[in-house]
């Protein structure tokens, strides 16, 4: 019982092992059959256009949206810088206010005491 023998018996193992794999799919493809449901009928598509012109459009597509996306870059860039301004005149307006109402008044506290 040398290495020819194992070989052999692998080779039967195998090949059992692909009648159950294709007895099992056939199964699976007889169910799936009368499982399935008669399907409505749609509105066929228009037919394809062919595939130089659909490049052609793309082309045309990607030419025009380009320049739309480099001003909208632009535009939110701006708008980013501007926000950030008004942001930083927030930020700065309020660090003053409370700065300015917590100042104790040095007369009303001799007064008081």
């Amino acid at each position: 019982m040398g290495k020819q023998y194992n070989k052999e018996i692998k080779r039967r193992r195998r090949k059992n092992y692909l009648k159950r794999v294709r007895v099992r799919e056939k199964n699976n493809q007889s169910l799936a059959k009368k499982i399935t449901k008669p399907k409505a009928d749609k509105p066929k598509a228009a037919p394809a256009a062919s595939p130089k012109a659909d490049a052609e459009e793309a082309v045309v597509a990607t030419t025009e949206e380009a320049p739309k996306k480099k001003a909208a870059k632009k535009a939110s860039a701006k708008k980013k810088a501007a926000t950030k301004k008004v942001a930083k005149k927030a930020a700065a307006t309020k660090e003053e206010t409370p700065a300015t109402e917590t100042e104790p008044k040095p007369d009303s506290e001799k007064a008081e005491g």
